[in-house]
């Protein structure tokens, strides 16, 4: 299962971009992926949401994926992240 693989590493580096930049919460991830991929779209947001659910700092994260047009491109790409800062403002992200 592939898509195991690829949530625990989107989440590790999740946990790390948010304690680096003393991040309270990420609210929103959006993910390209390339489109002769062989991930299941279905079945990574199905591993990265039950790994995620109910854990800091991620406790009720949104996943977006959407298909990349460039054959040539890696097989997941970070497109966006949302996140809550320290003081609870939200709508960050990079």
């Amino acid at each position: 299962m592939h898509e195991l693989t690829v949530a625990c590493e989107l989440l590790e580096f999740l946990k790390k971009f948010c304690q680096e930049r003393k991040l309270q919460k990420v609210l929103s991830l959006t993910l390209k992926v390339n489109p002769y991929s062989c991930l299941s779209e279905e079945s990574l947001s199905f591993a990265f949401s039950a790994l995620a659910e109910g854990k800091n700092p991620f406790p009720d994260i949104r996943i977006k994926i959407i298909k990349s047009n460039d054959p040539t491109s890696q097989e997941v790409i970070i497109e966006s992240v949302e996140v809550e800062s320290e003081d609870g403002s939200g709508g960050g992200g990079i």
